[in-house]
């Protein structure tokens, strides 16, 4: 398994949770050297599990995504989110300063900027809550979908739940089962959450 170093200086005030979440994914499976496209979701650059993943192809799609963090961090991406047909990266003022005066960097269809599409990825990961989460249901790609939050964070029994009935809603559209982990890091003070399939390799325990 390729498991990616995590060095102190990567790790600051913003990033400390996905890098925890990503350390974490890894011990219930998660190998970057499996997959060819990963598609994180949800979370802004500078709190991204894709900055630790820049060997390898990633792609972040968040409405949180700002241009000018992606391209300090060197990651792929683009503001926008998955709805319940795919990818969209809409027409807005944030992606028409990105692309609109630059075509060769994103082609412009009515509403909404070219992308890669879903069957370009072969795995989703994504550490937090959106609006959005609940469409990760509707497509086959393996998932790796959760969070990391400290374990005093007033939203924690609320997040919970959410991925309780998240990964009922996977299992009632996926050929594969999943199934949902939640573990603390009392030594670090948070707690982690984690839809993942069930034959995936477990060796956090």
């Amino acid at each position: 398994m390729g498991k990616i170093s995590i060095y102190k200086n990567q790790v600051n005030e913003s990033n400390i949770n996905s890098a925890l979440f990503l350390q974490y994914i890894q011990t219930y499976g998660f190998d970057p050297d499996n997959y060819l496209y990963i598609l994180e979701l949800f979370q802004s650059a500078k709190e991204s599990i894709s900055q630790f993943l820049k060997p390898y192809r990633q792609y972040l799609l968040s409405r949180k995504v700002k241009y000018d963090e992606l391209e300090q961090l060197g990651i792929d991406g683009a503001y926008g989110y998955i709805n319940e047909d795919g990818i969209l990266v809409p027409k807005t003022h944030f992606n028409d300063d990105q692309f609109l005066y630059t075509p060769t960097k994103r082609l412009y269809t009515p509403h909404s900027y070219s992308c890669p599409t879903m069957d370009d990825f072969d795995v989703i990961i994504a550490n937090g809550i959106s609006p959005y989460m609940n469409n990760t249901a509707n497509f086959s790609q393996d998932k790796y979908l959760g969070f990391c939050m400290d374990d005093t964070d007033k939203n924690l029994d609320i997040s919970v739940k959410r991925y309780e009935k998240l990964v009922d809603l996977i299992n009632k559209k996926s050929r594969d089962e999943y199934v949902l982990e939640h573990d603390r890091i009392s030594s670090e003070g948070k707690e982690l959450c984690l839809i993942r399939k069930s034959s995936s390799f477990n060796t956090f325990k």
